[in-house]
Order: C-alpha cells, then structure tokens, then sequence
C-alpha cells in the first residue's frame, strides 16, 4: 500500500512541473501576435490595462501562484513588472497576493501528499541540506532568515516546511515578512521605470545588487549561522508521516 501511494506521489511530482509550464508557454504562443501589439507602446499597454484592468490583474496574481510551483521562473522580473503595471503600491499588494496563495497550496499540497513527493520534487541533495533547518527547535527563525536571503530558492522552502513540525498559519507569516521588502523595491523599480524615474531604478537596484552580492559571496557562512541559529540538527530524522496537527 505504502509502495503505491509512493507510485502516486512520484508520478504526480514528475508531471507537475511539464503541465504548468505548458499551462504558461500554448497560451503566450497562441496569442503572440496580440501581446506584442499590447507591449509595443506604453500607450497601448495603458490602454489595455484601462480597459481590462481586473482581468489583467487577476492574471498576474494567477501567474505568481503557478510560479510557486516552477523553481525556474524568476521572482524579480515578474514583481518588477508588477510595478511597472499597476504602480509600486498595487504591484507590492498583488504580488503578495499571488505569493500567499502560492505558498500555501505548495505547503499544504506537501504536507498532504509526503516526504516522497517533496523528495522528488526539490531533489535528494536540497532536501538532505535544508530539512534539517525545518526540523529545528527555532525552525521559524530559520526560515525567517533563509527567505531573506537574496537569490535563494524560495520555492524550495515551502515544500519543506510543508513536511516540517511548523504551523502552516507561523509559516505563512513568517515566509510573507521576509518576502516583503525584496518584493516592495523591486515594485518601487517598476513604477519608477515605467515613470521614467530612473534615478529611483538605479538607487534601488544598487542596493538590491549589493544585498545579492554580499549574500553570494558569504552565502556558505549565512547558511550555516542560520543552521546554528534554528537550532537544527545535522541529521535530523525524517518523519514517517506528515500529519501535524495545527
């Protein structure tokens, strides 16, 4: 029974990711030809948006939670976009938007289906390296930090902490606070290019890029004071079951 509940999960994992991807690529080539009129102007894509502002702001929230689910997908370009469309305070609103819903069907999804479906989705190797964090007696101080770190895997974290003792309702609050600033300068960077304020985009991106480059080059040794700091364990023991009461 065990062994084909695997089989299920497994299976799901593998054609998860093809699925999304497809759900994103078939309609951008259908209608290529209409979005490169909408993008062509800032006016047209004013126009656009006036026209059909909430479908097109459903859309956007719609993107960040199918991005939830594809490692692949960038998170700066979209939320910049955010504010390049809507303005650094709407873009900031529905990106978290689009990312709380995101997080927690991923978080709920793995703590539903399992240790081996989270397996087969983050890898063996990310998996070993990061459920000790999830496992610790400050597991939400872990998390609060790993989520702060410039460029690393978000996406990763919520199918973890899906299979972790942590609150889904703790983890949400945690994973949407350490979200926010990069989400919000990365809003303000939209809006000011799409203001033609690029004295703003460059100031705000300066400081983005200094914040990655620290967090690239010390990365090894933040991850391991956080390591410390959550209280984790290095092999911590991999729950048989990821039925956690709230």
């Amino acid at each position: 029974m065990k062994t084909r509940a695997a089989a299920v999960r497994r299976f799901f994992a593998m054609v998860t990711f093809p699925m999304l991807l497809l759900a994103i690529v078939v309609p951008v080539v259908v209608h290529r030809e209409a979005l490169w009129q909408i993008l062509s102007t800032p006016e047209a894509l004013g126009a656009f948006l006036e026209e059909r502002g909430t479908v097109v702001s459903i859309a956007y929230i719609g993107f960040h939670v199918v991005r939830a689910w594809v490692f692949f997908i960038p998170s700066d370009v979209p939320q910049v976009a955010g504010g390049f469309l809507f303005g650094w305070s709407w873009g900031f609103i529905y990106t978290m938007i689009g990312l709380a819903i995101g997080n927690y069907t991923v978080f709920m999804s793995s703590r539903l289906l399992g240790v081996p479906f989270v397996r087969e989705v983050v890898g063996q190797r990310r998996f070993d390296r990061f459920y000790s964090v999830a496992s610790g007696a400050k597991a939400q101080v872990g998390f609060l930090f790993l989520f702060l770190i410039p460029g690393f895997p978000k996406n990763v974290l919520c199918f973890i902490g899906g299979v972790s003792p942590i609150k889904a309702s703790t983890f949400m609050l945690v994973s949407l606070l350490a979200r926010s600033p990069g989400v919000l300068g990365s809003s303000i960077i939209g809006s000011a290019a799409a203001d033609r304020h690029f004295g703003v985009v460059i100031a705000v991106y300066s400081v983005g890029a200094i914040l990655a480059t620290v967090g690239l080059i010390y990365r090894k040794r933040i991850e391991s004071w956080i390591f410390r700091l959550s209280g984790s364990k290095d092999a911590a023991p991999v729950p048989s079951t990821t039925d956690y009461s709230e």
